[in-house]
């Protein structure tokens, strides 16, 4: 069987040569040409002490970037004792805010990123931790990049074969997730463009993957989390089969869906990671017994017949919720009253 495509992508170096200005002949050319290398020279030393920008990350390849990320943070005061830190200039990100984006907190909240290094590696991304997809107006966190060990956790005593040989996922980049399956209200506000206040309520279902890609045409960037991210961001560092005690975090062994963000969030601030409704991938579903002992970036099979559900949903028993369980994978046509999904966006 196809197994995950092991190989990382990585962003291009682009070209830093700035482009050749001819030199001017005139005696008002020469003037103003002075007075545009004054302001040029002004406008550089006051560019290095913008967030982010510096001499040394001049021409430097975007893999190097990503290293020194926390490195290039400013932290400016914001009130006596306090500082505050601004996101990083990115380069084709206007101003410090990602354009697609509606940004709601730029510093991770301690109370919802209840892990202390998870919150570090958020602000050493230089971008926004909370904001909302403004065509769809679903909220996203910010997922930093890291690795895991996928599959069968230590001591689950209840997984499939499947869910072996367990191994190591590397998740290269940082991506947005959203914060709640995505609900009947967003799902008519862009199907259907009924709009509504916003506020919390049931999982769309009764969904299929194709449903899914017609309904994601409509909103331009979003798109469906891999199952290498989905594991990754459910796990949000915990390294059992589930991030906290079932009936405290799950929405399970009921007979319909609740509200979504009922149940205690994970350490990221994702909320019904397991439980409510099982969530598609974008993966095809396929064996891990092929894949290297480390996979950088993975995005399943090349082709196949069945997509991949994970995290269980509202009806089941115990050993269906856990972090590595891949269950009930099914054709792309197929729809389930206990299927729905979640939101994944790549920054830029």
């Amino acid at each position: 069987m196809s197994a995950d495509d092991p190989r990382p992508v990585w962003p291009s170096p682009e070209s830093s040569s700035p482009p050749t200005v001819p030199r001017p002949h005139s005696r008002v050319a020469h003037m103003v040409g002075g007075l545009s290398a004054v302001l040029a020279i002004s406008f550089a030393a006051w560019a290095t002490l913008l967030p982010g920008r510096s001499s040394k990350s001049a021409g430097r390849d975007p893999g190097e970037l990503g290293v020194a990320r926390a490195r290039e943070t400013s932290s400016l005061p914001e009130k006596q004792g306090e500082t505050r830190t601004l996101p990083v200039v990115r380069e084709g990100v206007p101003g410090e805010i990602l354009a697609w984006a509606e940004v709601l907190e730029i510093r991770p909240d301690p109370k919802v990123v209840t892990d202390a290094s998870l919150r570090a590696a958020i602000e050493a991304e230089g971008l926004p931790w909370r904001v909302r997809d403004q065509l769809a107006r679903i909220e996203l966190l910010l997922v930093p990049p890291g690795s895991y060990r996928r599959g069968a956790s230590p001591g689950g005593a209840d997984s499939y074969e499947d869910e072996l040989p367990a191994h190591t996922v590397r998740i290269s980049k940082a991506f947005y997730l959203g914060r709640y399956e995505v609900m009947q209200s967003e799902w008519r506000r862009v199907e259907d463009g009924v709009d509504a206040p916003w506020a919390l309520g049931p999982p769309q279902r009764n969904i299929s993957h194709d449903d899914i890609v017609e309904w994601l045409a409509m909103t331009p960037g979003l798109r469906l989390p891999t199952e290498g991210e989905w594991e990754y961001a459910c796990r949000a560092g915990s390294l059992g089969p589930r991030y906290g005690v079932l009936d405290e975090i799950a929405v399970c062994k009921r007979s319909s869906v609740a509200i979504v963000g009922t149940k205690r969030a994970n350490s990221l601030g994702l909320h019904d990671m397991l439980g409510n409704v099982a969530e598609l991938c974008s993966d095809w579903y396929g064996l891990y017994d092929s894949l290297p002992s480390v996979v950088i970036d993975p995005q399943g099979p090349t082709s196949g017949s069945r997509r991949v559900t994970r995290g269980g949903s509202y009806w089941g028993v115990d050993w269906f919720w856990t972090a590595s369980r891949r269950l009930d994978a099914r054709e792309p046509d197929k729809r389930s009253d206990h299927v729905g999904f979640r939101v994944a966006r790549t920054p830029y």
